[in-house]
């Protein structure tokens, strides 16, 4: 794209004077000389904002995978550069610019709500505007709650530091609007911002098929995601083939217009319209097919994502950019088959299986609320909790700590987002939020109507492809959350900024900027604020980015230490937990208000201190350590740490590291129930009564009443307290959603009870039932393994009416473990047979499946599984003698 800047005249040459007049001449020209500098200077400011556009739109997008952080600090850093770099001119030779165009309204009051979010209020306040804290952190301010410190919480923000990283967001999205506006002094100069948006998504484009076609599973061939691989569904430089989708969407209108105008150009010549030269024909034919063969590869790689979401939205954006074509069908035929006939080619060639499957999850879903799998579950959470927050919100980016009190199903994922805009900025920044976003959509259709009713040709036209992306941004945001993504946001933005100026430039009959004092008023702003505004945004974005390193490799390191534990030695699993603490220490050491690395990090130490005591001397766990020093009753926290020290030694060192951080992370994340659970199971190092637990215990679920590890850890505090009844109650939820909680709750059951008490107090499902099963058999307990597989085979026909259970391998391996156990040979049989048709290409499977057969004597079966297996290992002694019996059977009765 060639640069935003305009040309400068080149100074006037001097003329010679007299010898006896040079003397005053020198002194006269002076001035001249300081204007050309004063040019200089002004023409490479403006050269240093266009090149903060170009990277804003060319490399922050590139960045959302494995490094978002640094991309956003980076965006911040063009985002100040670009106003500094405008503002400075601006007020040393004021220039034309553009006037006042009523998004400013919306954007300071955008901040003002966030702002007003991180200011502490008094209790009244506080109350009159969000009653949650009352309602909800009970303990803050409260006697009962003196570990936490003793302070009321005092922010509508429910997470400040998130809320603080937010709004230098927010400023730096506010800041970039504003100025590129600004800057958009012609036509010409928004022309070349489309096509730096067309550029940038054909760019994304080719990177995504490359990495499907030619990767190496990294994302830009040199970043490791922590559980996502770039090759498949096609991501580029995204790690959601959602968001993907809908960055080539916001660009496939660009695409539409490059191609457009180049078409224009050579029919304007054809028919004598423009004087041209072959060179400029040459180069409009050039851009036509450059442009066509992008918006080919962006259509083939939109359909490789596999995103319903992302093939809609991008169908609707290109029906509304297509619409600049008009009624010419030519034309549109011209752009459409080239389109279609090399993504349908492409697809063709790379497989129809992952579109197949998206299309019959959609034929074969019986609701809404099974197409969208967890996200009406997830929705139904926030319509509750929304009301406590409606006036100003629970704080930017505070949802994925908020949303886990009202949602009452487990889906095994953290929600970070809302899986809708529109919903999430109600949430977090209340009906205030949500107004202005309806007054921003409102502003961009008055931009376009207006443009529509005072100009015509170009303008209408282009107005058609600015607001095809933004159509795309406003529909896909209903069910995602594209709005949160920089990489997206800021593109969105450039096209709103290019739809403003558009509609201000289509208006010939008044001047523009000219006679306005806003471009005057915005320059002193933004050089008076950028001092705070500069350091606010470099302590925040500088600090996320430093800690974003550390944050993906634990997150890499805890899902595979989390991945085949049983299988893992406890020094294996030991020092990956040493790891793992390690860089959750770099995050906290590198941004200290990084609270969720402080949450995760106390459970690490508890954790770790767990594990070591299971190899160690001394084998207490931690409810037996603290039982012991209630009741001992020590009289000092000092004598507490010297028994300690000399039980366990060095490794004690854990329990007081996990109070600190503990400590540290509910000051920043209240709403984080497990923290204070590690309170009140480590509060006794600090002198914490049982009744002060027991109020942190009930904080704890308060705030995460459907969290299956809170409610198994307040269990084992209840059979501390001799009520089992009241333990069982509250793991009867915990037992069904969490495979590792149900493992930890039969672990504390199996000794104490027998099958036949935890099958009526629990009602397990096939997973419990399966857990059950196995934990007996270690126990060597026959008769209750008797007693489950029984309870299994009576319930087995209620089981198989649930359809996501007959589709799982591992339900119908279970089955036949179980039938077969307690006799059901038949029934097990078949169970065997419905897992090899769930799992055909498992060897190990088939194998038994084939000689099961054999020894039921369905011989024809038999033979078939046999066979292939066979192929696989012609040397398995087993299988070639069942099948050299069947052959002998077979050979008798054709004799006979």
């Amino acid at each position: 794209m060639s640069a935003f800047t305009e040309s400068i005249a080149a100074p006037k040459p001097r003329r010679q004077t007299p010898k006896h007049q040079r003397g005053t001449t020198r002194r006269r020209t002076s001035a001249p000389s300081v204007a050309s500098e004063q040019s200089a200077l002004v023409a490479r400011l403006d050269q240093l904002g266009d090149g903060c556009v170009v990277v804003a739109v060319l490399v922050v997008p590139m960045m959302s995978a494995c490094l978002q952080d640094l991309g956003n600090a980076i965006f911040v850093a063009c985002s100040l550069l670009l106003g500094v770099s405008w503002a400075v001119p601006q007020i040393v030779a004021p220039r034309q610019g553009s006037a006042a165009s009523g998004a400013e309204f919306i954007v300071f009051a955008a901040i003002a709500v966030v702002c007003l979010q991180l200011v502490p209020l008094s209790g009244a306040t506080l109350k009159a505007f969000s009653p949650f804290a009352d309602d909800y952190l009970f303990l803050w301010g409260s006697e009962r709650g003196r570990v936490l410190g003793g302070h009321s919480w005092n922010t509508l923000s429910i997470t400040p530091s998130l809320t603080r990283s937010g709004l230098v967001l927010l400023i730096a999205y506010a800041v970039f609007f504003l100025v590129l506006v600004q800057k958009l002094t012609s036509a010409e100069r928004v022309d070349q911002l489309i096509r730096l948006v067309a550029v940038a998504a054909a760019v994304m484009a080719v990177i995504g098929i490359a990495q499907r076609f030619a990767g190496n599973g990294l994302f830009l061939w040199m970043f490791e995601h922590p559980f996502r691989a770039a090759d498949f569904p096609v991501k580029a430089a995204f790690s959601n083939q959602n968001h993907f989708a809908h960055f080539v969407s916001l660009g496939v209108g660009p695409l539409i217009w490059c191609w457009h105008q180049s078409n224009l150009s050579q029919q304007s010549a054809f028919t004598g319209k423009q004087q041209q030269t072959s060179v400029t024909l040459r180069r409009s034919e050039t851009t036509r097919n450059a442009a066509l063969v992008a918006i080919a590869i962006v259509s083939l790689a939109v359909f490789l994502t596999n995103s319903r979401g992302g093939i809609l939205v991008f169908l609707l954006a290109s029906g509304v950019a297509a619409s600049v074509a008009g009624l010419n069908l030519r034309m549109l035929m011209k752009l459409i088959i080239p389109a279609l006939l090399f993504a349908g080619l492409g697809i063709l060639a790379y497989g129809t299986d992952g579109l197949e499957h998206k299309w019959n999850t959609i034929t074969r879903a019986q609701s809404l609320h099974d197409l969208s799998q967890g996200r009406f579950a997830l929705w139904a959470s926030l319509v509750e909790a929304i009301p406590h927050f409606w006036k100003l919100g629970s704080g930017v980016g505070s949802h994925a700590e908020v949303y886990p009190t009202w949602l009452a199903e487990d889906f095994g994922v953290r929600f970070s987002h809302a899986e809708s805009g529109y919903l999430q900025i109600l949430l977090e920044t209340g009906v205030a939020g949500l107004t202005l976003v309806a007054a921003a959509i409102g502003l961009c259709m008055y931009w376009i109507i207006g443009t529509f009713r005072r100009s015509q040709g170009t303008a209408r036209s282009r107005s058609l492809i600015l607001v095809a992306g933004l159509v795309a941004s406003v529909a896909h945001s209903l069910v995602d959350f594209v709005w949160y993504i920089p990489g997206c946001m800021l593109v969105t933005i450039v096209l709103m900024a290019a739809l403003c100026r558009n509609f201000q430039l289509s208006d010939t009959s008044s001047s523009q900027g000219g006679e306005s004092r806003w471009p005057q008023a915005l320059a002193w702003g933004l050089v008076l604020c950028m001092l705070p505004v500069g350091n606010l945004s470099a302590d925040v974005a500088v600090r996320d980015a430093a800690s974003e390193d550390d944050w993906n490799l634990y997150r890499k390191f805890a899902i595979h230490a989390n991945d085949n534990v049983a299988a893992d030695s406890p020094e294996s699993l030991n020092e990956r937990l040493d790891v793992i603490i390690q860089h959750l220490e770099n995050c906290l050491a590198a941004d200290p208000q990084d609270y969720r690395s402080a949450s995760n990090l106390a459970a690490m130490y508890l954790r770790r201190f767990e594990r070591q005591q299971e190899t160690g001397s001394n084998r207490m766990s931690i409810r037996e350590i603290r039982n012991t020093v209630q009741t001992v009753g020590f009289e000092s926290a000092r004598e507490i740490a010297e028994w300690l020290n000399r039980a366990f030694g060095p490794r004690s060192a854990d329990l007081y590291r996990a109070l600190t951080t503990a400590r540290k992370a509910v000051r920043g994340q209240p709403m984080r129930g497990e923290n204070y659970l590690i309170l009140a199971q480590v509060g006794f190092l600090a002198g914490l009564s049982e009744n002060e637990e027991e109020h942190l215990v009930a904080q704890a679920i308060r705030l995460r009443p459907h969290s299956a590890g809170v409610l198994f850890v307040s269990g084992l505090f209840l059979i501390d307290k001799g009520d089992i009844e009241g333990a069982i109650e509250k793991w009867r939820t915990a037992f069904l959603q969490d495979a590792h909680i149900r493992s930890l709750i039969i672990s504390s059951l199996v000794p104490n009870l027998s099958a036949t008490e935890i099958l009526e107090k629990l009602s397990p499902d096939h997973t419990g039932l399966q857990s059950l099963f196995t934990a007996y058999a270690a126990d060597k307990r026959t008769d209750d393994q008797q007693t489950v597989a029984a309870w299994y085979a009576q319930n087995f026909e209620r089981m198989l009416q649930d359809p996501n259970v007959s589709r799982d391998r591992n339900f119908w391996l279970q089955g036949h473990q179980m039938l077969k156990f307690n006799g059901h040979e038949k029934l097990a049989l078949y169970c065997l047979s419905q897992a090899a048709q769930a799992a055909p290409h498992d060897f190990a499977l088939r194998r038994s499946l084939g000689l099961e057969l054999f020894r039921h004597e369905q011989f024809d079966d038999a033979l078939r599984e046999l066979k292939w297996c066979r192929l696989k290992t012609p040397d398995d002694t087993k299988i070639n003698e069942a099948i050299k019996q069947i052959s002998n059977k077979h050979r008798s009765r054709g004799e006979s």
